[in-house]
């Protein structure tokens, strides 16, 4: 994005393009910078961002045991990103989480309007079988949170602990919590 003469700080592409698409967030880019949108921006953005992505990524604490705990409760789950599959793979692999999400991975690809639309999340809920009333989401980004409220679906909102971030999360209709350890007790099922 420098390259392209913009001065954006990662804290300004943390709070503008967390939860988006690439596809939305070079198309804003563009927009604020002024200039004809370029169509292969994004696959030079994306392939900039996995490329980082390989010195390393660590899981939410608790992330791993939630997934496991939701698993051995037999509910159905998912992962509904914005990131392409292959950023997926790429950090759902590092933390370890590919072998136990791997067969359910939906992305903003699948749909025609990415997330703060509704359609990734209802997407995701009919291709698991789940009705909107039942389906819980567990969204860490604004948009995640405003899509997943307007597809008609619970939402816990997990906040790294910014003050900001979580008003703005339970403002926009999710349960916050600042830790996974929250969320068994919130969906019902016993903690290991």
């Amino acid at each position: 994005m420098r390259a392209r003469g913009s001065d954006i700080t990662a804290e300004e592409i943390d709070r503008r393009y967390r939860g988006k698409s690439l596809e939305d967030s070079a198309a804003d880019f563009f927009r604020r910078l002024g200039e004809p949108y370029d169509p292969s921006f994004p696959a030079t953005l994306r392939s900039a961002v996995e490329e980082a992505l390989g010195d390393g990524v660590r899981a939410i604490p608790g992330a791993v045991a939630l997934v496991e705990q939701v698993r051995d409760a037999g509910i159905a789950y998912c992962v509904a990103s914005s990131g392409s599959i292959s950023k997926m793979h790429i950090t759902l692999g590092q933390v370890g989480l590919l072998p136990l999400l791997g067969d359910v991975l939906f992305t903003a690809r699948d749909v025609p309007r990415g997330k703060p639309a509704p359609d990734l999340f209802l997407h995701a809920a009919e291709r698991m079988g789940v009705s909107s009333e039942t389906a819980v989401v567990i969204e860490d980004s604004l948009p995640g949170v405003t899509g997943a409220v307007s597809a008609g679906m619970r939402v816990i909102g997990y906040s790294s602990g910014r003050d900001d971030e979580a008003r703005t999360l339970e403002a926009a209709g999710a349960e916050v919590v600042s830790s996974m350890d929250q969320v068994s007790a919130l969906i019902g099922i016993a903690p290991r």
